[in-house]
């Protein structure tokens, strides 16, 4: 997967799409334990890779966050000071915290936030298939041995 494409699942996932993927990725095909074991390690470095996009994100859009509330405490602070006044901690946190800009990219750092975790628990439902297919094809593999 290219990093472009790894981009474009991350704007579009939801949701909707974590349902169906988790329901897909979860499931096992008891008649197909090989196939599913030869499989997961090629999923679970596509999701890996997935997880580490959507925290680059998330890293990312905290540093805007910071940039902006940076930008806004500045700005609240010469805004106090040209009327001969000193902004509080309580005045620098409350013209921050209500400036649209500040607002829009908190939300979209709450975004990129839950997307991480949504692909985070993907990959950790992968990492559990696969102990769960060593487990079932163990099982298998001893039941094979009682009839033998």
């Amino acid at each position: 997967m290219g990093v472009d494409m790894l981009d474009d699942i991350l704007e579009d996932f939801d949701w909707e799409n974590f349902k169906a993927l988790s329901t897909e990725i979860c499931s096992i095909n008891e008649n197909a334990l090989s196939d599913e074991m030869v499989k997961l390690p090629n999923i679970y470095v596509q999701w890996y890779q997935l997880l580490a996009r959507a925290r680059k994100k998330v890293d990312i859009r905290n540093g805007e966050l910071s940039k902006i509330s940076a930008e806004l405490n500045r700005e609240c602070q010469t805004t106090y000071s040209n009327k001969g006044k000193k902004a509080t901690a309580k005045d620098l946190e409350s013209y921050v915290a209500s400036h649209p800009s500040f607002v829009e990219c908190n939300r979209s750092v709450y975004e990129a936030r839950e997307v991480y975790e949504m692909i985070k628990s993907v990959v950790n439902a992968i990492s559990h298939k696969k102990d769960m297919l060593v487990q079932l094809n163990s099982d298998r593999r001893a039941e094979t041995k009682l009839y033998n």
